[in-house]
């Protein structure tokens, strides 16, 4: 699954929305829905690395300095 964490967030949201999908099968067995789950938890972990990763690099306007800071100070 090394191919997951190379993903673009666009491209992990629709393989977990895939997984999601494939999950809701009536006729699924349940090995088939254990690993359409923890491929879609690697999805999910994907999606969620990108997340904090684009949180960490927003960047907040303080007017009264009149400079840029990290959104988490």
């Amino acid at each position: 699954m090394d191919k997951i964490n190379k993903l673009s967030f666009e491209e992990a949201l629709k393989g977990l929305e895939n997984t999601s999908e494939a999950l809701k099968s009536e006729d699924l067995t349940l090995e088939d829905a254990l690993l359409n789950f923890e491929k879609g938890m690697k999805y999910y972990e994907r999606c969620k690395e990108i997340l904090d990763e684009a949180k960490q690099k927003i960047l907040v306007y303080d007017r009264s300095k009149g400079e840029l800071q990290d959104f988490s100070s």
